[in-house]
């Protein structure tokens, strides 16, 4: 896949901070934080309507020419 978009990468030091019961409280409470008060959300690129926008969905993601997620929605 190309790097063609903008991309932010955002980590943590997974075996340091989690080698230690403090540690994974820590990093639990973290996310559960930015989970709850909404900090933390996927970036939807592209919102399609309808299974018949698969292909297009398909398309757009081979082509590299999208920036976050690819989101096809389905009314049930």
């Amino acid at each position: 896949m190309p790097f063609t978009w903008p991309l932010t990468v955002r980590g943590y030091a997974n075996g340091y901070l989690t080698a230690t019961e403090a540690g994974r409280r820590r990093v639990n409470g973290h996310f559960n934080t930015v989970l709850r008060d909404g900090s933390l959300q996927p970036v939807a690129g592209e919102v399609l309507h309808g299974l018949d926008r698969i292909v297009d969905a398909h398309h757009l993601l081979e082509s590299g020419q999208y920036s976050g997620k690819i989101d096809v929605t389905v009314d049930h």
